[in-house]
């Protein structure tokens, strides 16, 4: 035998395997992406929706007005009645 036929080869724990599948190191950083869209998504559209402007008829458009807010603390007659 010489140096170079030394027998079977032995994986040690520094040897890498390529070509395997899926790369876990990038699942936690795509599963947060995902769940930080998840999460915050629906609580910006409840934001802008809350300063949508109201259509009468149960509609809103997409707009910036804090109409909604000085009708919910003040009344909906503001100035002729407070509530």
């Amino acid at each position: 035998m010489t140096a170079v036929d030394s027998g079977p080869l032995r994986r040690t724990s520094k040897t890498r395997r390529t070509g395997q599948g899926f790369a876990l190191p990038a699942l936690p950083g795509f599963l947060t992406v995902v769940v930080t869209v998840i999460c915050l998504v629906p609580f910006l559209l409840v934001v802008e929706i809350s300063f949508g402007q109201k259509i009468e008829g149960a509609a809103w458009d997409w707009a910036v007005t804090a109409e909604n807010y000085r009708r919910f603390f003040v009344g909906a007659e503001w100035p002729e009645v407070t509530t």
